[in-house]
């Protein structure tokens, strides 16, 4: 179940790619990280990493806007992760805009 509230989720994008399947080629790559595939309602996937596990769950559905400019991401929905400790949900095997959260 998910529901709107006041509160939305700070992101940053990096400007760079990241293939979660074989993250070692990106810029930002850290085998510490918690890697976030969700979809934009675009359709469109993007990869948020985090050090630490943010609490999302695979079928999460969150709400993002863009760290500086506070332009709304729209709905973000959870379809995988990928972290040191779990890894669940679709992992696809090709690079994805890298977002940071805030």
């Amino acid at each position: 179940m998910s529901y709107r509230t006041m509160y939305t989720t700070a992101l940053l994008p990096t400007r760079a790619r990241i293939n979660p399947v074989v993250p070692d080629d990106s810029p930002y790559s850290n085998p510490d990280q918690t890697m976030l595939i969700v979809e934009k309602d675009n359709g469109s996937l993007i990869v948020l990493t985090s050090y630490g596990d943010p609490g999302w769950q695979v079928g999460d559905v969150k709400e993002g806007h863009h760290d500086q400019t506070l332009r709304s991401i729209g709905m973000l929905r959870v379809k995988g992760v990928k972290g040191p400790s779990r890894e669940e949900g679709q992992i696809p095997d090709r690079n994805l805009p890298h977002w940071v959260f805030k």
